[in-house]
């Protein structure tokens, strides 16, 4: 069975190589679930963003 969720905000954050100004806005953003947060990576180097983090 799926959720039926209503998404009110999305949030569109685009990012490439800045994980910490990344995680930055992913921690000032409110943790409600109205809130829909997508993250556009633009083929950031695997080398300076751990993925598996985020």
């Amino acid at each position: 069975m799926t959720k039926n969720t209503s998404y009110h905000y999305s949030i569109i954050i685009p990012h490439k190589n800045t994980p910490r100004l990344l995680e930055r806005c992913l921690c000032s953003i409110p943790t409600w679930d109205e809130i829909q947060i997508i993250i556009i990576d633009d083929n950031s180097n695997s080398e300076s963003v751990d993925f598996y983090h985020f």
